[in-house]
């Protein structure tokens, strides 16, 4: 279904993971993060071989197929706190694939987890909770264990920011969305998804104890990093 719930000249609710966002994920996604196919295909070529991967905010789980046509044996598992979200998950559902519903501000129950990934999740946590998340994340992973963060970050420098915000939305309207529908959106994330610096991620990750830190993915004010314990 496409995303047209921006279309509106009214004014707009917050942004929460309802059913109406359920619905239209998939199409809203793939045209607001960029590379977001390619970027899945990165994040399974990073999983790699046997592995155990927690999906942390895992949306519709849309990982899945990409493992399935990459790995014939690795164990996922999907947390996201959205009712409705894991319901669509659980399409891709198996014997080695399960989703859970599940709030990451109380805490996640690991089971020997080789990969932890937060996939466009961190930005939607509390800035003062996010360290010790990572805390915790790291410190469930064993040595040589990944856990990768991709994230919309934000710059330092206001003039630089401002150039990477129109290059964004210079992306959406040539992804078919209207100025309008852009700010109605921007309005509605307001409060709602809280960008930090890249700086801040990478020492998360090193106080987490991350021996190895890299970004594999950049473009504009989106990131992926990877950290190895």
């Amino acid at each position: 279904m496409q995303d047209k719930l921006f279309e509106t000249s009214q004014k707009m609710p917050k942004f929460e993971f309802n059913q109406a966002v359920t619905d239209v994920f998939d199409d809203m996604i793939n045209r607001c993060v960029p590379f977001y196919q390619h970027l899945l295909q990165q994040l399974a070529q990073l999983v790699g071989r046997n592995a155990t991967v927690y999906d942390l905010g895992c949306s519709t789980g849309a990982l899945v197929p990409v493992l399935q046509n990459r790995y014939s044996t690795f164990n996922y598992i999907g947390i996201d706190k959205s009712p409705s979200m894991i319901q669509k998950a659980k399409q891709h559902m198996g014997d080695n694939i399960q989703f859970l519903e599940g709030d990451l501000y109380e805490g996640v129950s690991f089971h020997q987890p080789t990969v932890i990934i937060c996939n466009l999740v961190l930005q939607f946590i509390h800035p003062s909770q996010r360290e010790a998340l990572i805390q915790t994340y790291m410190g469930a992973l064993p040595k040589g264990g990944k856990l990768i963060i991709v994230e919309k970050v934000r710059q330092k420098n206001k003039a630089l920011q401002q150039v990477y915000k129109e290059s964004y939305h210079e992306l959406k309207r040539t992804n078919g969305y209207s100025q309008s529908e852009i700010d109605h959106k921007d309005h509605a994330l307001d409060g709602i998804l809280v960008s930090e610096t890249s700086e801040f991620y990478w020492e998360a990750l090193s106080n987490a104890g991350a021996t190895n830190i890299d970004t594999f993915f950049k473009w504009y004010n989106f990131e992926g990093m990877l950290g190895i314990k």
